[in-house]
């Protein structure tokens, strides 16, 4: 599925995801977005994902802010 993302850039242009507009079913995050690497989540960027069932994180994530998966369930699973 297509999904809008939300993000901020940091001072070197690499981007930080702060939200997206469908958070259902399986979710991979993007590596890149509008040409910028993607290179960390924000704080609570993602805090209701119960409708989440499987989060894929990509190579290029190195940074996680806290509480960036909130409601993500133990049932649900995470890949990296």
């Amino acid at each position: 599925a297509d999904r809008t993302w939300s993000y901020t850039l940091d001072k070197s242009g690499n981007a930080t995801l702060v939200g997206v507009d469908d958070a259902t079913g399986a979710m991979t995050l993007p590596s890149s977005l509008d040409g910028h690497t993607v290179t960390a989540v924000g704080e609570k960027s993602f805090q209701n994902l119960s409708q989440l069932q499987v989060l894929r994180i990509p190579d290029s994530v190195t940074s996680v802010g806290y509480g960036a998966f909130g409601k993500f369930t133990t049932e649900n699973k995470i890949k990296i």
